[in-house]
């Protein structure tokens, strides 16, 4: 049985407001031809700008939070997330060309990255020195994390949404907006 899915339209969320784009791009099912999944967003310069300006305001209060405040919220933002993952899986594996198990996966594996990152919270906050090495490193290091600001996370077509898994829990754990 072959499953046809509605044609999806995302917008862009921006400053935690939806927001609607006047153009979008044709997100086309590579294994049917001529089949079009949806609708992204297209964003303009001015909505660029709009983002990293809501990232920029956002950033001091969610670097001010401690790494275990920020990874409570981080948990509190994915939760749920599993419920969807089959019709996720479905409209990735059109959009991506790949079968539905991987796209599946592809979204699990989103999850426990993230659930991962959170786990170790308690480190982030943390500084610890790394000893001299005699012979190779005379000093002894000073190693702390600090946040840096707004950061950009590109990922490739091919598993979108793992790679994001492995990027963007850990900038925003940092205490960086992304």
């Amino acid at each position: 049985m072959t499953e046809t899915l509605e044609t999806v339209r995302t917008g862009l969320f921006i400053g935690g407001a939806e927001r609607e784009t006047p153009d979008t791009i044709a997100i086309a099912d590579p294994g049917k031809p001529g089949r079009i999944v949806g609708h992204a967003a297209s964003a303009s310069t001015a909505d660029v700008a709009d983002a990293v300006a809501a990232a920029n305001a956002a950033f001091p209060a969610w670097a001010a939070l401690s790494a275990t405040e920020r990874a409570a919220k981080m948990a509190e933002a994915i939760a749920g997330i599993a419920d969807d993952r089959d019709t996720d899986a479905a409209i990735l594996s059109q959009e991506n060309g790949k079968i539905r198990f991987e796209s599946w996966v592809d979204a699990l594996v989103f999850e426990i990255r993230w659930n991962l990152a959170l786990m170790i919270a308690d480190q982030v906050d943390t500084s610890h020195t790394l000893p001299v090495v005699p012979g190779a490193i005379p000093v002894s290091t000073e190693v702390a994390y600090q946040p840096l600001g707004v950061v950009t996370i590109i990922v490739p077509f091919n598993w979108p949404i793992a790679i994001l898994g492995a990027a963007l829990p850990h900038a925003l754990l940092a205490g960086n907006t992304v």
